[in-house]
């Protein structure tokens, strides 16, 4: 689960952290549904190779189990495509802001929101400590919203 993000006095601010925040939410669930689909994909194969005629549920109907993960597994597919391609349209619109900046503080927001990695872990691969990279990505911010 992501923390949540600090919220600001400067409206502009908050505004710039939201949108970055949702792209790099929208990572997230991506990634949540790829790992969903995968277990589709797996009780598929092994419904395919017991090969299942149908099944009998309440009400004497029956319902073939192949086909209903099958169904779910396209359906979940549809989705990821359609968050992809939500997300292709954000990445374009955050990196025409994000070259505006310098190429440090576009490193932070791009480390941190873009690649989803924690504060900390930006903080170890720049060089930084915790607390310098927590007021780089301010200053990172402020840049960024005014843009």
């Amino acid at each position: 689960m992501m923390q949540k993000e600090k919220r600001y006095k400067d409206a502009r601010l908050n505004i710039a952290v939201d949108e970055l925040a949702q792209y790099r939410e929208l990572q997230r669930r991506i990634e949540f549904f790829k790992k969903r689909r995968k277990s589709y994909e797996e009780e598929y194969t092994v419904l395919k190779a017991v090969a299942y005629d149908g099944i009998r549920v309440d009400g004497g109907e029956y319902r073939n189990k192949v086909e209903s993960v099958a169904i779910k597994w396209e359906d979940l597919n549809s989705e990821i495509a359609q968050m992809q391609l939500d997300s292709e349209h954000q990445l374009i619109y955050i990196q025409v802001k994000l070259n505006a900046l310098t190429a440090l503080y576009r490193e932070v927001l791009w480390s941190y929101y873009i690649e989803c990695k924690a504060l900390i872990d930006v903080a170890r691969n720049m060089g930084y400590s915790f607390e310098g990279i927590k007021r780089l990505k301010l200053k990172a911010l402020k840049k960024y919203a005014n843009y």
